[in-house]
């Protein structure tokens, strides 16, 4: 995806947090306190997903967007969802990746990220956040929860598992959209001519290319 695209889909996000407070503190988060600095051009992994310069950003305006799409339809269907806590989750989720990957020389992964983990070091980044910018505590424990649930299980590092709807959508948002670029990356991995991959264990399956729309 283009930069200035994501960059644009980016703040045109956090543009439509309706909660006044909630928008300008993301903002604060991420163009005030430097988070921005690294996140816009951090790769999102080492090699499974989004493993290059702005693979971060471009995941998390994925994550984003498809939470809103999620949010939508289950908001008809009568699920009470409050979509500003799903966005500005969707968008914080994956801040400790700025301080567990290094892009320098290549993707990888800090002393940190191998010790502590992402999940962990993005819980504090938010917390520290939230002190200064003084953000009301219900949000603040909704958002904290949103990150540190956002991988599901507890095997998969996520010390608490989702409890509330924004965090069940994140969640199911963040894994697919690794599933789909981990999809994507198989595919142009076995060349055209292959139809399914061997089996991957860390997605627990084959992977078929499927077929294409008529």
């Amino acid at each position: 995806m283009p930069y200035d695209f994501l960059e644009s889909s980016f703040r045109n996000l956090i543009a439509s947090i309706k909660y006044q407070p909630l928008q300008d503190f993301v903002n604060a988060a991420f163009f005030k306190h430097g988070i921005w600095e690294k996140f816009h051009v951090w790769p999102a992994a080492i090699s499974l997903h989004h493993a290059y310069t702005n693979g971060l950003l471009e995941h998390s305006v994925s994550v984003a967007e498809g939470a809103i799409g999620i949010s939508k339809h289950y908001s008809e269907f009568g699920i009470p969802v409050n979509l500003d806590l799903v966005i500005a989750g969707a968008l914080l989720h994956d801040i400790g990746k700025t301080e567990a990957y290094s892009i320098f020389p290549s993707p990888s992964m800090t002393v940190a990220g191998n010790v502590i983990e992402h999940i962990s070091m993005g819980y504090y980044m938010f917390m520290h956040c939230a002190e200064l910018e003084k953000l009301e505590d219900d949000i603040t424990m909704a958002i904290a929860h949103i990150i540190l649930s956002h991988h599901g299980k507890r095997e998969y590092s996520s010390p608490v598992v989702p409890a509330t709807p924004e965090a069940m959508i994140v969640n199911t948002a963040d894994d697919l959209d690794f599933k789909l670029s981990y999809w994507k990356l198989q595919m142009d991995s076995i060349g055209g001519g292959a139809e399914m991959t061997d089996y991957l264990s860390l997605v627990e399956r084959k992977l078929w290319r499927g077929i294409k729309p008529r």
